[in-house]
């Protein structure tokens, strides 16, 4: 890059370079090393063979993969963090720039209603896991592929599917996907799934995938020996020895096939560039119902989990036909439970109609209520049907009751039938019983469940809205217990479903230009997750919305300077949409970008600088330093603030030949709030000889030392010149170095972005300002989009600038 830096023995620890031609020819092996590796990819010869339909994205192809991790609490994540269980999703917070936020799932938080929520945005849909429907009268529950299917037609006449045009795996709901649904309740039944298997397909899949043929028998011959060792330690302490060893075959299908054919698909369709995936790994879930969500026994299923989301995450980042973003999140969580029948000798169904029938026969029935009762339809038994899948159940009567025996009722199945919780619609209100007493809701929603539970005013209210579902039935049951073990209905130790704090508290794990929260809670549910990922598919280019400024922040400029290697990423692919998401993730307010095309051929005649400046939707000035007939090469200055062009011009050339490009300089003045900044960019010279003339130029009278450039003063660009180089020397004796300047910053290198071994982008700014923080991001996406990586800093303006300093503090021929 430049023969004027320092010695190895002198040079400081970011200094560093190699030759333009060394650059470029990096540059174009990694391009070719992506297009290999993309040709050799198994999955282009299975779509090939297999002849799978293929996507054909836009130019501005975008694309999202939602990652659902079933069961797991945020709570009982952060836990896995400590404990080295989940690596990758830790690593997606530290070095991709991932934040974690909280998820509430809705009452009741069980997967139906949520995937309800999230694939066609309708709140509620369902009362339970399990449920009689008040249409057909049948017994509904998700297990079944005929009871998913049906349900889900009338979600789609209800709300548009998220999933249309994409794929989905392992849900209960396609969500849209039609044919590209796998694995999931509502598309096929095992039954349906084994009729249809085509075996010479799969042979296919696997000899053109004997990476992962092999890793799957592998992962199954691990997985059997460590669940015959835990299911002989599960009949010891006293499981049960015929469910101990059904549930072997479910975690050889459950925790590693579906998982892993699941994998596979997804990335297949990432190769056939679908523009949405969702995908469920459930195997926790299916441990943490054996035994508990916080054992080990569930717990060593998030590593080969947290494994699955890597892979799928690496080939999402590695696809050239899309720009992928991957949100990992859990639906709910669960809470550790014991079962109803082992604490009160009989199930909840036998507890109930017996308490029922005592009741019916008088002991407590008001003689108005059993005059004025509704006689049962035809058909009907005169017993109670219940419906009580996990924690939450429901029961309906065969008649109606009146107001005053509802509660009657209520508290006979809270004292005799020990119930924990009853809910029921009387009085036109909603009134909940425990052993504590009768609690009105959503007013005491806090005396019920407690101050401590993080969402006891959102879950009070839904609580209520449950009990007036039409499918809920007369009264709404739960395990739930404020200051014990909760119950669960079924033979089981954990669940959800219900109101407990566990079960009701998810993680979102999201890219950090993406909201966490909304402006009135602390939390996103899953219409929130569906509201931002329609927005981001919808969006121009996928690039998040660039936040305005507060007031206080009005006195600070963040300013970005960027070479994007004219949009061409490390992976050859020509994106500057791509770009546009690397800025507008760090939400710069000025920007100084080098190395833009304008309607050249090679680029396919984008005007580079106002196709980034649209979507960011900023004001721009782009100044050309080369043009040949209407192709133009050059830099562009992007702004939120009003921007005005004060002058751009040409720096010195050794000579007329191509070997020595054109330089130039353009210089804007910024307006913030009452103060004028000048704002300049450049892109000196590869060659140190002439980079020397083009430094003098630039802080001579043309430049830096014009009058007119006086008080707020920040330059920035590709200088090509490394810290220990007479031209930076010679910069900074005008203008500071914002790395610098920074406290408690250690500059960061800036190329190159794979490895990133030189720095040579600057932010140069007047002693009149101040500066908050600087930062290199070198996430893979920075690290993909260009050769370069971008540099921010974070500016203070003081309310006196300084004027200019005098000609004496010119670099002088001696010294550069």
């Amino acid at each position: 890059m430049e023969n004027d830096i320092v010695s190895d023995a002198r040079r400081p620890p970011c200094a560093g370079g190699m030759d333009w031609q060394e650059s470029q020819g990096m540059t174009k092996v990694a391009g070719w090393q992506s297009k290999i590796r993309s040709w050799l990819d198994p999955s282009r010869w299975m779509i090939r063979f297999l002849k799978l339909e293929q996507t054909e994205p836009p130019a501005a192809g975008k694309g999202l993969i939602l990652i659902q991790i079933d069961g797991l609490s945020h709570a009982l994540l952060q836990k896995a963090f400590t404990q080295g269980k989940m690596p990758f999703l830790k690593k997606l917070m530290h070095e991709e720039s991932y934040q974690l936020g909280r998820h509430y799932p809705g009452i009741p938080s069980s997967t139906p209603s949520i995937q309800g929520e999230l694939f066609y945005g309708v709140r509620q849909a369902f009362p339970a896991f399990k449920y009689r429907d008040g249409c057909s009268g049948k017994i509904f529950t998700f297990y079944s592929g005929d009871a998913a299917r049906e349900t889900e037609a009338r979600l789609g006449r209800r709300g548009r599917a998220l999933l249309k045009g994409g794929s989905s795996y392992n849900n209960i709901f396609t969500g849209g996907a039609g044919n590209n649904a796998h694995f999931c309740a509502a598309s096929v039944g095992w039954k349906q799934f084994l009729k249809a298997l085509d075996f010479r397909a799969l042979a296919i899949l696997f000899l053109l995938n004997l990476r992962g043929a092999a890793r799957l028998f592998y992962l199954l011959t691990i997985e059997l020996i460590v669940a015959l060792a835990d299911a002989l330690n599960g009949i010891r302490q006293g499981y049960g020895a015929r469910d101990e060893c059904k549930f072997i075959l479910s975690r050889l299908l459950v925790t590693i096939a579906l998982r892993e054919l699941a994998v596979l698909g997804c990335v297949l369709d990432i190769s056939r560039a679908l523009p949405v995936i969702h995908i469920n790994f459930f195997g926790y879930d299916d441990h943490a119902h054996r035994r508990g969500p916080a054992t080990g026994f569930a717990v060593k299923t998030l590593s080969g989990i947290d494994q699955a989301v890597r892979r799928v995450w690496n080939a999402a980042h590695q696809s050239l036909l899309r720009d992928y973003e991957v949100w990992v999140y859990s639906d709910h969580g669960q809470e550790t439970v014991h079962p109803y029948r082992i604490e009160n000798k009989r199930s909840v169904e036998e507890a109930v109609q017996e308490i029922y029938a005592d009741f019916h026969r008088g002991g407590v029935t008001s003689q108005s209520s059993e005059l004025n009762a509704k006689p049962p339809r035809d058909g009907v038994s005169s017993a109670p049907v219940v419906t009580a899948q996990g924690p939450l159940g429901l029961i309906y009567l065969p008649r109606d009751l009146s107001d005053e025996d509802k509660f009657a009722l209520a508290r006979n199945l809270v004292k005799k039938a020990r119930i924990p919780l009853v809910l029921t619609a009387a009085h036109e209100a909603v009134f909940a019983f425990t052993q504590e007493g009768r609690f009105r809701l959503p007013e005491e929603s806090d005396r019920l469940l407690g101050s401590h539970h993080p969402y006891h005013q959102t879950v009070g209210r839904e609580l209520a809205e449950l009990c007036r579902h039409p499918d809920a039935g007369s009264f709404v049951i739960s395990g739930w217990r404020k200051s014990a073990r909760s119950l669960s209905f079924p033979a089981e130790y954990g669940s959800h479903g219900g109101p407990g704090i566990c079960e009701t508290d998810g993680f979102v794990l999201l890219p950090s230009h993406r909201p966490v929260r909304t402006r009135t809670r602390f939390y996103l549910r899953p219409e929130d997750l569906r509201r931002a990922a329609l927005g981001y598919l919808e969006s121009r280019a996928g690039v998040p919305f660039m936040r305005k400024r507060s007031q206080e922040s009005r006195s600070r400029l963040r300013v970005m300077s960027y070479n994007v290697h004219g949009c061409v990423g490390m992976d050859g692919k020509l994106s500057p949409e791509r770009i546009a998401r690397v800025i507008a993730r760090h939400d710069p307010d000025v920007i100084a970008l080098q190395e833009l095309d304008a309607g050249c051929l090679r680029s396919r005649g984008i005007d580079q600088a106002g196709r980034i400046a649209e979507i960011l939707d900023m004001d721009f000035h782009f100044h050309p330093v080369r043009m040949v007939e209407d192709e133009m090469f050059g830099n562009a200055v992007l702004s939120r603030h009003p921007l005005e062009i004060l002058r751009a011009g040409g720096l010195p050339r050794f000579a007329e030949h191509r070997l020595f490009e054109p330089r130039g300089v353009l210089w804007t003045a910024v307006r913030v709030k009452s103060e004028r900044v000048h704002f300049m960019t450049t892109h000196l010279s590869l060659w140190a000889f002439e980079r020397k003339l083009q430094g003098l130029a630039l802080c001579g009278p043309a430049w830096l030392e014009d009058p007119v450039c006086e008080g707020h003063i920040i330059l920035c660009g590709d200088f090509n010149a490394s810290p220990g180089s007479s031209v930076y020397q010679g910069l900074r004796r005008r203008l500071e170095d914002a790395q610098l300047k920074a406290e408690k910053h250690v500059p960061l290198r800036t190329w190159f972005s794979p490895f990133p071994m030189g720095r040579i982008d600057h932010i140069f700014l007047s002693a009149s300002l101040g500066v908050r923080r600087v930062d290199v991001p070198a996430s893979s996406l920075e690290r993909m989009a260009s050769d370069h990586l971008p540099i921010l800093a974070d500016i203070e303006l003081s309310q006196v600038p300084q004027t200019s300093r005098t000609a004496e503090t010119l670099m002088s021929k001696k010294n550069g």
